[in-house]
């Protein structure tokens, strides 16, 4: 479900202001089949005060994606091919992280059962409470 969006902008040099349409078309898909879609239009207009703050926020915005792009591309350079050892190392990991995993799935399940017979349980209070009075 890829959205398709287009903004045009435009400025009001008499009235000060600038107007911002967004236009969004989204596929609705059911099943990978694409059953319908989806289309938003939005309109924002701002005054002079509204445009700095908008700028001053994308410009701060754009500072730390490009800083973090070049942090990112500085560690993937320092990133070597892993030994023989680090891939035995990283199995035995992965094993251990399943194992917790395990454990944890056990505890929810635990959890999930005592709630289903609370919730069992007073769905059967409710029924007999009601009786044949209430089609439920």
């Amino acid at each position: 479900m890829e959205a398709k969006t287009e903004t045009k902008v435009s400025y009001d040099d008499r009235r000060k202001e600038m107007v911002q349409s967004f236009n969004s078309v989204q596929e609705i898909k059911l099943d990978e089949k694409v059953v319908g879609e989806s289309v938003i239009d939005r309109k924002a207009t701002f005054d002079e005060f509204g445009i700095r703050s908008v700028y001053k926020e994308l410009s701060g915005q754009r500072t730390k994606l490009e800083q973090a792009i070049k942090q990112i591309k500085e560690n993937l350079k320092e990133v070597k091919e892993l030994t023989e050892d680090e891939l035995e190392l990283e199995k035995k990991i992965k094993k251990i992280n399943d194992f917790n995993k395990s454990k944890q799935m056990k505890t929810q399940l635990e959890t999930n059962e005592s709630d289903l017979k609370i919730v069992k349980g007073e769905l059967d209070d409710i029924k007999n409470a009601i009786g044949t009075r209430l089609k439920l």
